[in-house]
This record gives C-alpha cells, sequence and structure tokens, in this order.
C-alpha cells in the first residue's frame, strides 16, 4: 500500500516492486467497495420502483431532479437499471482483488473496475435526464423554464 502513495508522491514514477494488497488494507478496501456497491445497487431498485424519495443523501441531484420532484421519479426510474449495474460492479471487483496476489495486476484491476462504475455511473445519469428534459417531466416544469436567457 505504501508503494502505491510513492507512485503518486514521485509524480508517477513506479516503484521497482509493487506489493499486492492484502491483510488489514485489502480487508477495508473490500469492506468500502462492498458497502458502495450496496448503496448504489439500492438507489437503482428504489428508483426503477420509484420509491426513492428525493433526500439529502443518496440519488441523481442535478438541477433538473432538485427543483422538480415528479423529473426526480422519471430521472431515477430511467437510470435505475444502470445504477444497479454499477452496484454490481463492485462485488465483482472485490472477488478479482481477493483472487489475485500479484500488486501491479491487483491496482491495474482497481482501476479499470472504478472506471467502469464510474462510466456506468455517468452515461446512465446523463441519458436518464436528457429523456426526462426532452419529454418534459410534471406539470410545470418545461425544457423553457430552466432558460432564462431567452426572451
Amino acid at each position: 500500500m505504501k508503494e502505491w502513495a510513492l507512485v503518486v508522491a514521485s509524480g508517477g514514477a513506479a516503484p521497482a516492486a509493487l506489493e499486492p494488497l492484502e491483510g488489514g488494507a485489502l480487508h477495508w478496501i473490500a469492506f468500502v467497495l462492498l458497502a458502495s456497491g450496496g448503496l448504489v445497487f439500492h438507489a437503482g431498485y428504489a428508483g426503477n420502483r420509484r420509491t426513492l424519495r428525493p433526500n439529502a443523501f443518496i440519488g441523481i441531484r442535478t438541477p433538473l431532479t432538485l427543483e422538480n420532484e415528479a423529473a426526480w421519479y422519471d430521472v431515477h426510474e430511467r437510470a435505475g437499471g444502470w445504477l444497479m449495474a454499477s452496484g454490481l460492479v463492485m462485488p465483482v471487483l472485490t472477488v478479482g482483488l481477493y483472487s489475485l496476489s500479484h500488486g501491479p495486476t491487483q491496482l491495474t484491476l482497481l482501476v479499470i473496475g472504478l472506471s467502469a462504475l464510474m462510466t456506468l455511473l455517468i452515461v446512465g445519469t446523463v441519458r436518464a435526464s436528457r429523456a426526462v428534459r426532452e419529454e418534459g417531466a410534471g406539470a410545470t416544469w418545461s425544457p423553457q423554464s430552466e432558460d432564462t436567457s431567452s426572451g
């Protein structure tokens, strides 16, 4: 774990040997991955069922979803599958980290897995938000109400 910090501190120059993640460090990373994956999966599941209420802790917060409750539910329903898929990346990533014993391979898997997670989250959020914005959500929201510069 110390060598990974050295890579960052040295401006990207990799150390001669990267020790594998093991013991407490591996368990802590696994816990964080599984807990965050569970939260993301739950958000997707609840969003798909339209039971994720607007709140300050979990969900997709864009200007559209924050100002319109109907849009909140529509965006979360459309992004639910994407969120659940990204939540499922975490357990797969955790199993992969435990099954590998080569430090550089673990680091590569971690970077690829987190990149896949972020890609799924971003693509799902953008696609859902665009679809809701194009269709309009709720009785009071319209695309023109957001554009105050046009007269």
